[in-house]
């Protein structure tokens, strides 16, 4: 069965099977994966993670009923734990599955926005973004990440992840290595972004307190020691040096379906001072315009540098043969297993040097390595077969996302 099919289909049929309406909360999926019980869980959407919905009819071209909707059936204090500030709910409302957040990246701002899909059709999106301004009274304490919401007569309290974004757990660096930031993934694991200074590198180090699930040891063919998670699939290899266990594996079905488990890019906290590191990493975003302090693209809006360093896999011993042929064994420190955190954005720039210094970046023909000045929605999975006399300028013409043409099809 599909991953994304049986994903969802655990919410929908806890939804269905209850005569009440319910709404799934991530926030409770955390705390009962992370529990004694929980660890030893296979279902990704516990019965503990389901809440009795507001008895209020919404429409869901109207996001204003949809927030309100959210609030009323929440608990008066409610916890933030991914550290990007996403509160994650799913509910069942008629013929739709939906999925979203509140997201409160933009606090200091004094913005929230609120955001959702189907899941059966995710060209159907309803966003919102709310200020102070419009029948929503929001106070933020930065001293302690509280904030507080009042909707037509509603108050909630959210209370941001604060205390998972130190160091106080990770005992020791190379002299090479900068920690970067504490992390906390939807997924419920814990983890520490470190930046290499001596190859460029990010990884995620895994936090092995208070984990949400049970990790099991496989060895490679070489003798590699490897940990894959029961329910998230993470994969993690053991790093003998310093005696840590580094990202290096999420399941590429996770990453299609974009779930809870599709690994923790998209948990980096919204206030890091990281433009220097993102740009040494990643020198195509000189390309798109830059990025501002925090690793945000100034002329994309809403899109933020993704940081995912590490492998997207298909079977553990398709991973476990890329582990034993990426692994260096003459070389020092971290650099023994860095390729294994390998991201293909890394090489955009490449074949663009000579595009660096000029203010023209249009490339005159198309291969995988010159697609970041292409439209977003353009796939590097794709981009492998187009034509070479395939243009940007043509590129821009496609539909979001389509598959490349065959050799029979023509590029009009």
């Amino acid at each position: 069965m599909p991953y994304l099919l049986l994903f969802y289909m655990c919410i929908s049929s806890n939804l269905y099977g209850q005569s009440d309406s319910k709404i799934f909360l991530n926030e409770k999926a955390i705390k009962y994966w992370c529990s004694d019980s929980g660890k030893f869980g296979m279902g990704s959407f516990p019965d503990q993670a389901f809440v009795k919905a507001s008895a209020k009819d919404i429409d869901l071209e109207n996001p204003d009923t949809v927030l309100l909707y959210i609030l009323e059936s929440l608990q008066e204090i409610n916890k933030v734990y991914p550290t990007e500030r996403y509160y994650y709910y799913a509910f069942v409302y008629k013929d739709k599955q939906i999925a979203g957040n509140i997201r409160f990246a933009d606090i200091e701002q004094g913005l929230v926005h609120i955001a959702y899909y189907d899941i059966h059709d995710q060209e159907y999106i309803v966003s919102k973004t709310f200020s102070g301004n419009e029948q929503i009274d929001i106070a933020y304490t930065k001293e302690n990440g509280v904030v507080k919401l009042e909707y037509k007569g509603v108050e909630k309290t959210f209370v941001l992840n604060t205390e998972d974004l130190d160091r106080s757990s990770m005992a020791k660096l190379l002299s090479s290595e900068k920690y970067i930031s504490g992390i906390m993934d939807e997924s419920g694991y814990k983890f520490h972004l470190i930046y290499d200074e001596s190859s460029t590198y990010f990884f995620y180090v895994l936090n092995e307190e208070n984990m949400p699930e049970i990790i099991s040891k496989i060895t490679t063919e070489n003798g590699h020691e490897l940990y894959i998670g029961s329910r998230s699939r993470f994969v993690f290899y053991h790093d003998d040096d310093l005696s840590r266990k580094i990202l290096i594996g999420v399941l590429q079905s996770s990453v299609q379906s974009n779930n809870y488990f599709d690994g923790p890019f998209d948990q980096v906290p919204p206030n890091l001072s990281v433009r220097d590191q993102l740009q040494q990493a990643y020198p195509y975003v000189r390309l798109r315009g830059g990025i501002d302090e925090h690793g945000n693209f100034k002329q994309q809006d809403g899109q933020r540098v993704a940081v995912s360093p590490y492998m997207q896999y298909g079977t553990v011993r398709e991973l476990a043969k890329n582990v034993d042929l990426l692994y260096r064994p003459m070389e020092p420190g971290n650099l023994k297993w860095i390729m294994m955190c390998h991201e293909w954005k890394r090489d955009f720039h490449r074949t663009l040097n000579e595009y660096l210094d000029s203010d023209d970046l249009t490339p005159v023909t198309h291969s995988k390595d010159i697609s970041r000045k292409w439209p977003s929605n353009h796939w590097s999975k794709n981009s492998q077969t187009w034509k070479l006399d395939h243009s940007y300028q043509t590129s821009k013409q496609w539909g979001a996302n389509v598959a490349a043409p065959s050799d029979e099809d023509g590029l009009d």
